[in-house]
């Protein structure tokens, strides 16, 4: 099946490669691509999959912000 997914939408092996084994956060481009293959109706829809990579890049962000001392939260203006 990857295969055909990788010829249908033109996406490089490796990217392929390295999102499903979790090295490599997914674009919005490449959800839209699988969104295009899969479709909503078989669990394909782009937004679910951004919105968890968008949770994941928080957490990463919020964890390294922590290490370095730094505030996590934005302060408000003025």
């Amino acid at each position: 099946m990857a295969p055909l997914l990788l010829r249908l939408q033109r996406v490089e092996r490796t990217a392929l490669s390295m999102v499903l084994s979790g090295r490599a956060g997914i674009r919005p481009m490449m959800a839209l691509r699988i969104e295009h293959w899969l479709g909503d109706e078989r669990g394909g829809s782009a937004e679910p999959r951004l919105s968890q990579q968008l949770a994941c890049d928080l957490l990463q962000a919020r964890r390294a912000a922590k290490r370095a001392n730094e505030p996590s939260k934005v302060r408000p203006a003025g």
